[in-house]
């Protein structure tokens, strides 16, 4: 075949230039490309008439690996040779001779079928050869360092000739791969990309896989990386660096992959690549169907016979999981990690290090419980009968039994100078995307959705504490604020920091309280009352709608407020005075 189609070049035109006495020699072409069966080059040049013409191409040009191998010819002007064309290792210059640090040819005279000598007319010439490969040949992506021509006029030369895959040479393909030194997967026909007959291997959670994986390369490629990838709707992988393997025939790889850190039923697909990071072009790949990896949990974890697992379930050291709990796909168990009797764990959820979540609760999709640390390690814990709704999140916090906390929620501890820690005791509810941070909230009590329950820090930190059976209306923003037992306040309302609320006290909605505002038990006020700081009002009060009220406004004991009435700054209303309807006091007065 000629040399120049194998080499996938564009085929160059036969040189017309005549060629001139004494002149110097020129390459116009010079090719290299390997394939399964050798190493293959074209060159063209032209050089003067009638004269003798020695050809040599350099495998290596580094100074520190001389002598280089190197293939040589001459012959005449009519294309007669002189001697057979021969691949040499052996540097006769040196003393004693050297021989070569690598042997990229087989060395020795190449056969005169296997090169050829074409005059182009006008001193020009087409040298084409094979060679067979040596022991360790050159490959795709190295450089042949030099190709010669040298007459009595002079020399040329083409330097760092890249070496090319020869067209049409045949494709690398896996023939093997052995899980554990189980039965091999192989292809069912050599070259397909999908093996189905194998042995495949039961693992706990991160385990170690030995995997010994066989290339049947086409003297082509090099395999310099494999790249392991474990599919089941997530989608893990290795990359393994190993020694080069090169040359036609089969070559061997042995290694160990990490099986996932969840459990589940996996397909194996391996890659192999030609650079130490598993880079540039796949030279072969396969894939063993059906699941060729199944994950069990770790043997560490105490899971009851009864207990049912989803797939891709990932878990930490120690865990324990009682007796009809359920957890679903995705779900992530960190270390020392409990789920209780009949508790059920919904899928993606997250239950991180130190959880503990007692009997007959319910883990929402994509739930987020994890720990805060202070200093001391603080995991969340969550009682019996506890339902915390999708995507909440717990963070060092504790939830006391028969609590709903609703979807979007967040309940977090904090540390910012001091431990802040939040907790929601017995029987409470906390309604959607609300948040209660370095806050407490106590038994019974019932908060709505869309609820900011927070901390203030105004030189003394000042967390929220909402108090037995008192409750929030929804869209409220409390902080830094005391809202003391059986308390009430409607939607919308907003409490500054060091506000304190008394025993069964009803606030209407959409009210507003300044900072260090006091309401007494048992007050009542309606909707919209806007107040500013240092606000006092006593017990018994009775305070009517769209009230505005000025700063160190003091509302006495059993007085009442009608509706639309303005209160300026630093007023008193005296014990028992009813302030009318629509009322103006103004500011520094006493009611009446």
């Amino acid at each position: 075949m000629d040399k120049t189609l194998r080499l996938g070049l564009i085929a160059v035109a036969s040189l017309t230039v005549a060629g001139v006495a004494n002149a110097a020699p020129s390459i116009s072409t010079a090719a290299a490309c390997v394939d399964g069966s050798g190493f293959e080059f074209v060159l063209e040049f032209t050089a003067g008439p009638d004269e003798a013409i020695i050809l040599r191409i350099d495998a290596e040009s580094n100074p520190f690996v001389r002598p280089t191998e190197r293939i040589s010819f001459n012959y005449d002007a009519a294309g007669v040779v002189a001697f057979a064309p021969l691949v040499e290792t052996l540097d006769t210059t040196s003393t004693p001779p050297v021989t070569a640090l690598f042997d990229r040819w087989q060395d020795g005279v190449i056969p005169e079928g296997d090169f050829t000598i074409t005059d182009l007319s006008g001193g020009s010439w087409r040298v084409e050869g094979t060679v067979p490969h040596g022991t360790e040949p050159l490959v795709v992506g190295d450089e042949v360092a030099f190709f010669k021509v040298r007459t009595t006029a002079g020399n040329a030369s083409s330097p760092n000739v890249p070496v090319v895959a020869c067209a049409g040479a045949a494709a690398s393909f896996v023939s093997e791969v052995n899980l554990d030194d189980g039965a091999p997967w192989s292809p069912n026909t050599p070259g397909d990309i999908i093996a189905t007959n194998g042995e495949g291997v039961l693992v706990e959670t991160s385990q170690l896989i030995d995997v010994t994986m066989t290339i049947n390369l086409n003297g082509v490629d090099v395999w310099s990386c494999t790249e392991v990838s474990i599919i089941d709707g997530i989608f893990e992988s290795g990359k393994v660096d190993h020694a080069d393997s090169a040359g036609a025939g089969p070559a061997f790889a042995g290694f160990q992959i990490s099986a996932p850190a969840a459990t589940g039923i996996y397909v194996m697909e391996l890659t192999g690549y030609p650079n130490d990071d598993c880079t540039g072009s796949p030279i072969a790949t396969i894939t063993l169907l059906p699941g060729s990896v199944e994950v069990t949990p770790p043997s560490v974890a105490i899971i009851d016979p009864t207990a049912t697992i989803g797939n891709n379930v990932t878990f930490g050291g120690i865990v324990t999981i009682e007796a009809g709990a359920i957890i679903g796909d995705r779900v992530a168990l960190g270390d020392q990690v409990v789920v209780g009797e009949n508790t059920t764990v919904q899928a993606d959820a997250i239950l991180d290090q130190g959880t503990i979540v007692g009997a007959n609760s319910l883990i929402g999709t994509a739930a987020n419980l994890t720990f805060i640390i202070n200093g001391i390690f603080t995991p969340s814990v969550i009682g019996d009968a506890v339902v915390i709704g999708n995507n909440a999140q717990v963070i060092g916090a504790q939830i006391g039994n028969n609590t709903d906390i609703g979807a979007g929620t967040e309940i977090r501890s904090i540390i910012n100078g001091v431990f802040a820690p939040a907790s929601v005791g017995r029987n409470a509810s906390i309604g959607d995307n609300s948040t209660v941070i370095g806050s407490i909230v106590r038994n019974g009590a019932v908060i709505g959705s869309d609820v900011e329950i927070t901390f203030i820090i105004n030189g003394l930190f000042e967390s929220s504490k909402i108090g037995q059976d008192a409750s929030v209306g929804d869209g409220s923003v409390i902080a830094g604020t005391f809202i003391k037992t059986n308390a009430m306040l409607a939607a919308n309302v907003t409490t500054g920091t060091g506000t304190e609320i008394g025993h069964r006290a009803s606030i209407g909605a959409e009210s507003n309280f300044g900072s260090h505002t006091i309401i007494k038990r048992d007050t009542i006020i309606g909707d919209n009352v806007q107040a500013g700081d240092n606000l006092i009002i006593r017990t018994g009060v009775v305070v009517g709608s769209d009230n505005d009220f000025g700063n160190n406004v003091d509302l006495g004991k059993n007085s009442s407020v009608g509706n639309f009435v303005t209160i300026g700054n630093d007023v008193t209303v005296t014990p028992g005075a009813s302030v009318p309807d629509g009322t103006f006091i103004p500011d520094g007065s006493s009611f009446p």
